[in-house]
């Protein structure tokens, strides 16, 4: 992992041919106790390879076979968002076509649950699926790169990266289908400081 300028860049080569498909690489730290959040905006990624995503997560652990929430873009798909556990994974495709890289992506832990968001602003969001959170107290937040294209090495640029308390982020403008949306605002944080993640390691 790489930060310059404020942006996050995280180097990712594709895994092994006999590698499982759920191998990425990834940045994390804890995330916050009670209610929080992680957002960013995918600015960039250097690869249309088919199977690449990039994005953030919730992982009840480092352990490769742990519980995780993963909300990813790509170049070739909208914004998707998955949940694995024991192997088993359950995904939404968002229903519009172009969030894409250059979008914003947040997911919210709060009141047993944790939900997917993309924007195209960083201010209007829609939601993409709410899941039970099941992660425990010792969940960690990460950023991701994965995809499977053997021997392609790639990267990724995070921007405008934050994670923190709900109450830090401060209110958000849900866009509701057919009904409008709520006049509320977004507190920009820029985070990216090198200090703040672990090192940059592969999980999988």
């Amino acid at each position: 992992m790489i930060v310059k300028k404020g942006s996050i860049i995280l180097e990712t080569s594709s895994p092994d041919r006999d590698a499982t498909f759920s191998s990425f690489y990834t940045a994390y730290r804890p995330l916050p106790m009670g209610d929080s959040h992680i957002t960013t905006k995918v600015s960039r990624i250097d690869t249309y390879e088919q199977e690449t995503k990039s994005g953030i997560m919730i992982r009840s652990s480092i352990s490769p076979d742990s519980e995780n929430i993963f909300l990813a873009l790509s170049h070739r798909r909208p914004a998707s968002i998955h949940y694995t556990k024991n192997g088993d994974t359950l995904s939404k495709v968002d229903p519009r076509s172009n969030s894409r890289p250059g979008h914003w992506i947040r997911l919210i832990r709060e009141k047993g649950n944790i939900t997917g968001y993309v924007s195209a602003d960083g201010e209007n969001w829609r939601e993409l699926m709410t899941f039970s959170d099941r992660m425990g107290d010792s969940a960690i937040a990460c950023i991701v790169g994965q995809g499977r294209k053997p021997r392609r090495k790639w990267a990724t640029v995070f921007d405008q990266f934050s994670l923190g308390t709900l109450k830090e982020l401060g209110p958000q403008k849900i866009m509701i289908p057919k009904m409008g949306a709520y006049v509320v605002f977004y507190i920009d944080i820029l985070e990216a400081l090198a200090k703040y993640f672990h090192s940059s390691s592969k999980i999988g």
